[in-house]
C-alpha cells in the first residue's frame, strides 16, 4: 500500500539522521580538503553543524538508557543550536542575512532553549517538550523558508530545493497539535506525523548539503572568473578581458551608429618613480591611480590596465566632449594627488584620446592605435595633458 511508503519506525529515522548526518560532514570535509580556492564561506561552520546534529540524534536515539538530562536537554539544546546555525548560514550564503534577521534568530533560539529546559526541569512531560520542540523548529526554519522560496537572485534550482522546507513546516504542525492535545505523544512514538517529521528532516539534511556545496561552488567559480578578468593589483579588466568585452561594445556602436571615445593614459615617469621610491610604492601608485579612473567612469563604461603604467578608458556611450570632460576631471584631481609616504611626490598623468563613430570595417584596434598616437603627442609636447587625435 501506498501509506507503507510512510510507514517507518521512528527510532530507526532518527539512526537514520545520525548516518545522514556523519555522511554529510565527511563530504563536506572531503571539499574542504580537496578544493584548491579560497572562499568567502566558513566550510567548517557547516562540519561542525552536521557534527553536533549526528551527536544530538545520537543522544536521542538512546533516551530511555541514559539520564534525561543528557537525552532530553543536551540533545534538543545541541539540535535548537545547529537548527539555528543552519538557518543562518544557508541565508548568508543566499544573501539573505541581515542584521535583523540575526536578531530575530538569535531570539528564537535564546527563548526557545530557555523555555524548554526550564519547562522540562518542573514538568518532565514527554509530550510537552515534543510540542514545544516542535514549535521552536517551525520557527527557526519559517524565515530561511519564506526569503529562500520567494527569492528571485538564486538560481531556480536552489529555490525548488529549499521547497524542502516547506515539507518541514507542514510536517511540523499535525505534530505539535497532536503533542500538545495528546498527552501519550513521546518522541520514539510511532505515528505518520513523526515519520513525515522525520522524513522532512532527512531530505532537509540531504538538500542543505546540496544547496550549501553549490553555493560554495558557485562562489569559486566567480573567484576564477574574477581571477582572469581583473588585474589583480588594480582591480580594473586586464587586457585579455578588456579585447573580449570592448568588441561587444564597438561592434554594437557599428550597427547604432553612436560616437565612441578611448582614453590611453600612462602616468607620467612612472619608471623614475619606481626606481626611486621602489616597487611597493609604484604598486600602491598604480592601485590609487585606478581608483581614480574607477571613480570618473559611469557603470557602462570600461576601464582596463593595458599594461604595466597604462590604462585604457572606453566611454560605452558619450560625445567626444564628453570624453574630454572625463579626462580633464582626472588631469585635475591627478594634480591633487597624494600618497602618504611621499606625500611631496607629484603623480601626474598623460592622455591621448580617440572619438569617432565605428563603421563596418573598423576595428577596435584601430582606435586604441590612435589613442596611442595621441597619447605620445601628450608625452612629446610636455606631458600632464590630454592630446585629441585628428588625422592631421
Amino acid at each position: 500500500m501506498l501509506t507503507d511508503l510512510v510507514n517507518f519506525d521512528t527510532k530507526t529515522l532518527i539512526g537514520v539522521l545520525i548516518w545522514i548526518n556523519i555522511a554529510a560532514g565527511i563530504i563536506v570535509f572531503l571539499y574542504l580538503k580537496l578544493d584548491k580556492h579560497e572562499t568567502d564561506y566558513n566550510i567548517r561552520s557547516m562540519i561542525t553543524i552536521r557534527v553536533l546534529a549526528a551527536i544530538g540524534y545520537l543522544l536521542m536515539f538512546f533516551r530511555g538508557n541514559m539520564h534525561d538530562t543528557i537525552s532530553v536537554n543536551i540533545s534538543n539544546t545541541l539540535l535548537f543550536f545547529c537548527h539555528y546555525m543552519e538557518a543562518r548560514l544557508i541565508l548568508d550564503l543566499a544573501d539573505k542575512a541581515s542584521k535583523k534577521i540575526n536578531t530575530v534568530l538569535s531570539s528564537i533560539l535564546v527563548i526557545g532553549v530557555f523555555i524548554f529546559n526550564l519547562l522540562e526541569f518542573y514538568y518532565r512531560d514527554a509530550s510537552l517538550r515534543v510540542g514545544l520542540a516542535s514549535v521552536f523548529i517551525f520557527l527557526i526554519f519559517l524565515l530561511p523558508a519564506i526569503l529562500l522560496m520567494t527569492s528571485r537572485e538564486i538560481s531556480r534550482f536552489k529555490r525548488g530545493i529549499s521547497i524542502f522546507y516547506l515539507f518541514l513546516l507542514i510536517a511540523l504542525i499535525p505534530r505539535g497539535y497532536q503533542a500538545f492535545f495528546n498527552k501519550s505523544i513521546h518522541i520514539h512514538t510511532n505515528a505518520y506525523f513523526q515519520t513525515l517529521l522525520f522524513l522532512s528532516l532527512i531530505l532537509l539534511t540531504i538538500s542543505n548539503t546540496i544547496i550549501y556545496l553549490l553555493f560554495i561552488k558557485e562562489q569559486t567559480d566567480m573567484l576564477i572568473e574574477k581571477m582572469a578578468a581583473y588585474d589583480n593589483l588594480t582591480n580594473v579588466l586586464n587586457r585579455h578581458r578588456f579585447f573580449i568585452e570592448g568588441k561587444k561594445v564597438f561592434t554594437s556602436h557599428i550597427a547604432s551608429r553612436i560616437g565612441l571615445t578611448l582614453l590611453f593614459f600612462d602616468i607620467d615617469h612612472f619608471k623614475n618613480i619606481n626606481d626611486q621610491y621602489g616597487h611597493q610604492f609604484g604598486d600602491e601608485a598604480l592601485s590609487r591611480f585606478a581608483d581614480v579612473l574607477k571613480n570618473n567612469i559611469r557603470p557602462n563604461d570600461l576601464c582596463c590596465r593595458y599594461g604595466g603604467e597604462e590604462f585604457i578608458i572606453l566611454l560605452g556611450n558619450g560625445s567626444e566632449s564628453t570624453g574630454r570632460d572625463i579626462a580633464y576631471r582626472i588631469i585635475r584631481e591627478m594634480e591633487n594627488f597624494r600618497i602618504d609616504s611621499q606625500p611631496d611626490l607629484r603623480i601626474t598623468t598623460s592622455i591621448g584620446s580617440m572619438f569617432g563613430v565605428p563603421k563596418a570595417g573598423d576595428y577596435l584596434e584601430d582606435f586604441i592605435a590612435k589613442a596611442d598616437a595621441a597619447l605620445y603627442q601628450a608625452k612629446k609636447t610636455g606631458r600632464n595633458k590630454l592630446v585629441i587625435y585628428s588625422d592631421e
